[in-house]
């Protein structure tokens, strides 16, 4: 049953856990052919690191992106994302060359 605030008067239908999960699982099996509760296990796992195509790639994103549906805080896996306070290494190469680029303050004035 899905639960709407009396102070919305949109078309807009909020899920309660269970249609969360469900939601979530008939689009993993959608996209990828796999329950949702398995999209998890190898995500976790690191298994969706590399991808083998450009559709896989946006299957996953859409999974991603949908993951909050399933889990109160995202867990922090992939390489787009950082742990636990530290850098990786491409984004202190980013923060090098961005530093190499920047005009000097004498060439502004």
């Amino acid at each position: 049953m899905a639960i709407v605030p009396k102070h919305v008067s949109s078309d807009i239908r909020f899920l309660n856990d269970d249609e969360a999960r469900q939601q979530f699982d008939r689009q993993a099996r959608r996209l990828l052919g796999i329950s949702g509760e398995e999209f998890l296990r190898r995500y976790d796992a690191g298994e969706f690191e590399a991808f083998q195509d450009d559709d896989q790639q946006d299957a996953v994103m859409k999974l991603v992106m949908l993951t909050d549906l399933v889990r109160r805080t995202p867990r922090p896996v992939g390489p787009l994302t950082r742990r636990s306070g530290t850098s990786s290494g491409r984004s202190k190469q980013l923060s090098a060359a961005s530093r190499a680029r920047a005009p000097s303050p004498e060439a502004l004035d």
